[in-house]
């Protein structure tokens, strides 16, 4: 069972935490190495940059934590809604398989992720089961907020779901699951878990994304119908079940640049360093109320760090290799799916 708040709340700001204790041998992991080996720190700096641009409550929804990593929450300024339920039963479905029960688009050539942790994102599909809220805006755990996201969520109270569309490397359009607006509903629920037992979506991040693409169907009308459901009913020759699928007219999809830079200005990146954070926030200033308060956050994390004798992670040359080479990567992917990407920055509302 689930330990909600008693009072109703009409918006919170909510992430997920879900540990690996019990998990024995091969356990699933959420998150890269690097972040679970800092995760204190991110729970911090998450925490820093919430308290510093809004005052929307903050929650974490988290599972299988350890005695410190709740702390670590609670040190942040975060609420703890602790869960003993299990997420819908997901494992990964590799490229062979996938494409044996055409659940691969091979448009692009890229397989699908090799991930194996949607066993853990699945469990932000509980996020529609917490009826004390009225919306929820759900952000990942490496999301830095840069403004106060209260206005954003009372110009789209009304909508049941809102997110970016992203095309990335899948030949489709399909959202981006680091931040999206929803308002709970047992019923949104139960369908997304039928979803994924019933492998009814196409793979590409073997993660809770993909069951998302399949339930919300974004598309981009461009003639080519380069949505998702488009796409599976051409994979298996039979039309799309859409019997619970939401009403277009309350959904929402925004461009990628749209959502990040403009209505809910954010940095999306687990290695983020106080430059890159100033360097974005500059871009969004000129159109938004984002201000440094955030970047700050950064800044004093890098300053306690010295301050331990721990080295500071922003000015590691590791780092620096880390970013090099996925720019040489979306560099090719942009001039091969240039068309695609600009329909996603682009995109209108569903």
């Amino acid at each position: 069972m689930m330990r909600r708040p008693s009072r109703k709340t009409p918006m919170a700001i909510f992430t997920l935490w879900v540990g690996d204790q019990g998990g024995g041998g091969r356990e699933r992991r959420l998150l890269p190495r690097h972040f679970r080996r800092d995760v204190r720190e991110k729970i911090a700096l998450f925490g820093c940059a919430a308290r510093a641009t809004t005052r929307v409550p903050v929650f974490a929804l988290v599972a299988n934590a350890s005695r410190d990593e709740t702390q670590s929450f609670c040190d942040a300024g975060a609420s703890v809604v602790e869960t003993s339920a299990r997420g819908p039963p997901f494992r990964a479905v590799f490229e062979e398989e996938a494409f044996a029960r055409r659940l691969w688009f091979n448009l692009t050539g890229v397989p699908p992720q090799r991930r194996t942790d949607g066993a853990k994102t699945v469990h932000k599909f509980l996020l529609w089961t917490l009826t004390s809220f009225e919306t929820i805006l759900y952000l990942d755990l490496d999301v830095l907020l840069l403004a106060d996201p209260a206005p954003f969520l009372l110009r789209r109270r009304e909508a049941s779901f809102v997110a970016a569309i992203e095309c990335g490397s899948r030949g489709y359009a399909g959202l981006n699951a680091h931040a999206f607006v929803l308002k709970p509903d047992p019923l949104v629920f139960d369908a997304l878990v039928a979803k994924t037992e019933a492998l009814d979506y196409l793979v590409y991040t073997n993660t809770e994304q993909d069951v998302l693409d399949a339930f919300f169907c974004p598309e981009v009308d461009n003639g080519l119908r380069l949505g998702v459901c488009a796409i599976k009913e051409r994979l298996t020759g039979e039309p799309f079940d859409r019997t619970f699928s939401p009403k277009k007219r309350d959904t929402l999809f925004l461009g990628a640049h749209e959502l990040a830079d403009d209505l809910l200005p954010h940095v999306h990146d687990a290695r983020l360093d106080f430059p890159r954070c100033q360097k974005h926030l500059s871009v969004v200033k000129t159109t938004t109320r984002a201000s440094g308060a955030a970047c700050a956050c950064l800044r004093k994390d890098d300053d306690e760090n010295e301050k331990n004798g721990s080295p500071v992670f922003a000015s590691s040359f590791a780092k620096k290799r880390h970013y090099e080479r996925p720019r040489r990567r979306r560099r090719r992917r942009l001039a091969r799916f240039g068309k695609c990407q600009a329909l996603i920055d682009n995109a209108s509302a569903g």
